[in-house]
């Protein structure tokens, strides 16, 4: 795994005619605020600690990568495929609406505000996380943990007689 640098990820980005490939790359601890990466293969990429603040990740594959400690503030992971990530990272106010988060480890991830409308956890893993006023409508959460996980706040139109979880 090679690691990249801003300057080589915007290179691919722009050679790429709007797929890049960065699958199983090394972009840990990079700031790729305000960069465009949808439709992005980041599978099997190590992504710990990099800055995706307001980053466009609208269908991008993160397939098994490993997003320790990331920070995706206000990034729009529309429909973005993170099944089997592990994701203990920060998405406060970040778009994951229609998301693949299927096996996904969200232990102790911060996700305040965050949309999840209509998004796939099923089986993931969401020990300790903070989902504090969280749009989760329509969202699959079969066989989620959410031991210990923060659910204040958490918005969703629910039938009287049904729960959350």
């Amino acid at each position: 795994m090679s690691e990249l640098t801003r300057e080589q990820v915007e290179a691919v980005i722009e050679a790429s005619g709007g797929a890049p490939d960065l699958h199983d790359r090394d972009l840990s601890s990079l700031d790729l605020t305000g960069l465009d990466l949808s439709r992005a293969d980041l599978s099997g990429a190590y992504l710990a600690g990099a800055d995706f603040t307001g980053v466009k990740l609208v269908g991008a594959r993160l397939s098994q990568a490993n997003l320790a400690g990331a920070i995706f503030k206000g990034a729009d992971l529309t429909g973005a495929i993170l099944d089997s990530a592990y994701c203990s990272a920060d998405f406060t106010d970040a778009n994951l609406t229609n998301a693949d988060l299927r096996k996904a480890v969200l232990v102790d991830a911060k996700m305040t505000g965050v949309r999840l409308e209509s998004a796939n956890l099923t089986d993931a893993t969401l020990e300790g996380a903070d989902l504090s006023g969280a749009l989760i409508d329509g969202t699959n959460l079969d066989a989620a943990d959410t031991t210990g996980a923060v659910l204040d706040g958490v918005g969703e139109t629910l039938d009287p007689d049904e729960s959350l979880f």
